[in-house]
């Protein structure tokens, strides 16, 4: 098994992306949209700093990990 997809495979089995893993099961998540919504560059440059933390909130929101105050 290529290393990428071992890794997604190690991520989904993980508890912390069970939200996740149900709703891939369930068939609930558009991946088209989902694809491009994370591919979308609302900035000028290519690459850049910005662009990059645009996108790992993006991740993060996504795979509910974003930061709460919850504990």
């Amino acid at each position: 098994m290529p290393t990428a997809a071992a890794e997604f495979t190690r991520l989904m089995n993980s508890s912390s992306y069970a939200p996740i893993t149900d709703s891939i099961l369930a068939n609930l998540i558009d991946w088209d949209l989902t694809s491009k919504w994370i591919k979308c560059n609302p900035l000028d440059s290519p690459i850049s700093w910005k662009l990059s933390a645009i996108q790992s909130y993006k991740v993060k929101s996504a795979t509910f990990h974003l930061p709460t105050l919850d504990k």
